[in-house]
């Protein structure tokens, strides 16, 4: 273990002294530019809009903004299920009764026959009367 250590400093104190030789930023570069245009030129346009669209968004998908858009889409569908539900029990419930002697003229589409009206100026259908009514 202790001969591993000492080699390795010395290799750190060999590589000290070394320096890279000059242009080799600029080669360095060059060789990286060449590779990337072979890369791009490898790959299928759809790959390529792909890749920019993912580039595009994203700086979108990162955790805190989908968590907000978590937490948005969660108080949104609790909203309309509150709405749904108060709305739903406000509603005046609907009842319909049949009259038992049911006739021509008091089922739907056909216009009943008026006996009187109320005093609002509501027509009171002759099957509401509680009279008997003739049979055709």
């Amino acid at each position: 273990m202790k001969d591993e250590f000492e080699d390795i400093q010395r290799l750190i104190r060999l590589k000290r002294h070394e320096a890279p030789d000059e242009g080799f930023t600029e080669q360095m570069l060059t060789q990286l530019h060449r590779r990337m245009r072979e890369d791009m030129l490898k790959k299928s346009s759809l790959e390529l809009l792909m890749e920019r669209i993912t580039t595009r968004f994203e700086a979108w998908i990162n955790p805190p903004r989908l968590a907000f858009a978590a937490v948005a889409a969660v108080l949104v569908a609790g909203g309309l299920w509150f709405y749904n539900s108060v709305s739903s029990t406000n509603a005046a419930p609907v009842q319909v009764d049949t009259p038992p002697h049911a006739t021509k003229d008091s089922l739907v589409g056909e216009e009943p026959k008026v006996k009187a009206t109320q005093p609002d100026g509501k027509a009171i259908p002759t099957s509401h009367t509680g009279e008997a009514q003739p049979q055709q």
